[in-house]
């Protein structure tokens, strides 16, 4: 009986330590860098990626992983490091416009050893090179609370309701800094201000195919569209994948 009491307690400490709480915050930690800036190239239009994922290596170097970054006191310093994600050696984002899942797997695991770091933990969900799998909601809350870098990769798609087929039209990468509940908190390097926005949840896809360029096209059931507060448009806005990742000293 005492074993049993021993294992329920356990299980119950078990439970506790990986539920996921209703509501999470890191905006006051974590940057929020603009592709916009003008200290970026070309005005920045293909920067997202890079922008989102130095967001995220800045808000590391603050949890005491020192040496990921130089240790920037100045705008110029933080959007060198966009910039250097963003060349040939990394994201290579002029070669087809926008970072994939790929490029940033290939890419920030390249700088975590250049740095003398190692991938702690890295996972994409959602359709990419490896991937179909739509991504989960709670699994991408875990991964925050747990002080992983998340990355949201939206893509926007037109849907032909003559064959129900959704045609990608472009995608944009963010990063999540938190959430109250269903509504993702995330820092948009799209966004001319530094404001926190809010992104909720629609109707996840029951129906239809999707179709991008350079990929096979994929069932739409299970990824979940995406509604902005103040935004309206006629495509249909698709949380497409999200991309975690930590580093580990070595």
């Amino acid at each position: 009986m005492k074993n049993l009491f021993v294992l329920a307690v356990a299980n119950l400490l078990a439970f506790v330590a990986y539920a996921t709480p209703g509501s999470f915050n890191e905006d006051a930690e974590i940057p929020d860098l603009k592709q916009t800036s003008d200290l970026l190239p070309d005005g920045g239009s293909i920067y997202c990626g890079p922008t989102a994922a130095a967001n995220v290596l800045f808000w590391f170097f603050k949890q005491g992983f020192k040496g990921i970054t130089d240790d920037c006191s100045d705008k110029k310093c933080q959007y060198n490091l966009v910039k250097l994600l963003g060349s040939s050696e990394y994201f290579d984002i002029y070669k087809k416009g926008l970072a994939d899942d790929e490029d940033m797997r290939r890419g920030l695991t390249l700088l975590l050893n250049q740095k003398s770091f190692k991938v702690g933990f890295m996972e994409y969900q959602g359709w990419g090179k490896y991937s179909t799998k739509p991504p989960s909601k709670k699994w991408l809350k875990q991964k925050l609370v747990e002080k992983n870098g998340v990355l949201l990769r939206v893509s926007w798609y037109s849907h032909d309701t003559q064959d129900d087929s959704f045609h990608r039209d472009g995608g944009h990468w963010e990063t999540l800094v938190g959430f109250e509940n269903d509504v993702l908190l995330v820092h948009d390097p799209a966004k001319p201000t530094n404001e926190v926005s809010k992104v909720s949840f629609g109707s996840p896809l029951n129906h239809g195919t999707l179709f991008q360029k350079d990929h096979q096209p994929i069932p739409a059931k299970g990824f979940e569209t995406i509604e902005r507060k103040n935004v309206q448009d006629h495509e249909t806005e698709i949380l497409e994948g999200v991309f975690a990742f930590k580093p580990e000293r070595k």
